[in-house]
């Protein structure tokens, strides 16, 4: 979804994580204060390791469901 939005109006942590990864700096618009002190995560484009441990369960959930 974040890849084909024209901008992504939001107060979610999506905004540092995800959101980069598909989106220009300004097309990501952040409303509230609620992540006001949030510093960006630098990545590699690899991903996070939160984004390695989603991918380990979705392989495992996958794997599983094949399995049944």
């Amino acid at each position: 979804l974040l890849k084909n939005c024209e901008r992504f109006i939001t107060n979610s942590s999506a905004a540092y994580y995800e959101a980069p990864h598909f989106l220009r700096e300004e097309q990501i618009i952040m409303v509230g204060a609620r992540n006001k002190n949030r510093t960006p995560v630098l990545t590699n484009n690899k991903g996070t390791p939160a984004s390695e441990l989603i991918l380990k369960h979705l392989k495992n959930y996958w794997r599983n469901k094949n399995e049944e």
